[in-house]
């Protein structure tokens, strides 16, 4: 039933459904609530919290208390309106406690559980590839690759073109200037996003040589080595 309602919520809803969604969403909070304390008042707190499922309800419990508290405060007014909403979306996390009552889902969970244990070195690795060629690709191109107003590289001196003040220089949307940039010009290049409109631009704007090298390397190595 809780999933039910969860579902029901939607864009543009009217108030009185609204009001409804609210009073129900109390009603199984204080459920779960009583529930949370018959199970404390039964195995103890150790007990209780020594089950992983039972910690998490316990938290989903204490936030949607915490977020019916803040929603009652805030009526009548916007300031909260922002935080209402995260509390408001972390109910969805309710529907993780049917996997609590089917063994089929928990073992489903238990399996991805190990499977993302198992990948944190190949993430750390793939973390550093990027880091890598991310610290390269600025040495190669921060602050030397600019477009026009169509997207088309500008060719030739920047600096000069700069100071003559006839065509006005606009930084590409993928771009090397700084670090967070680099890094996700790289990421984009991994996963195959319009890598070759990056390496249009950037054999255009610089050496030919030297862009098919850096963007083939970060392209083939990546997706052939670790993707």
């Amino acid at each position: 039933m809780n999933t039910v309602v969860l579902a029901l919520d939607n864009y543009k809803i009217t108030k009185k459904a609204d009001r409804l969604l609210i009073k129900a969403n109390v009603i199984f909070t204080v459920i779960f609530a009583i529930e949370m304390i018959v199970k404390i008042l039964a195995f103890g707190v150790l007990g209780y919290v020594r089950d992983s499922f039972n910690l998490f309800d316990g938290i989903l419990v204490i936030i949607s208390l915490v977020g019916m508290i803040i929603e009652a405060l805030s009526e009548g007014g916007s300031g909260g309106t922002n935080v209402i909403t995260v509390f408001r979306s972390i109910r969805v996390l309710r529907i993780f406690k049917l996997a609590s009552r089917s063994q089929n889902l928990l073992i489903l969970l238990e399996a991805i559980r190990t499977t993302v244990k198992e990948i944190m070195n190949y993430l750390f690795l793939l973390l550093l590839y990027i880091f890598i060629m991310a610290l390269l690709g600025m040495e190669l191109y921060a602050f030397k690759v600019r477009v026009d107003k169509n997207g088309d590289p500008i060719q030739g001196d920047l600096m000069e073109i700069y100071q003559q003040g006839d065509t006005p220089l606009f930084v590409p949307d993928i771009n090397f200037d700084n670090f967070f940039q680099a890094f996700i010009a790289v990421f984009c290049l991994l996963v195959n996003e319009d890598w070759h409109i990056i390496l249009y631009q950037y054999k255009r704007a610089s050496n030919i040589t030297k862009a098919y090298t850096y963007i083939g390397c970060v392209v083939v190595l990546g997706n052939f080595l670790l993707l």
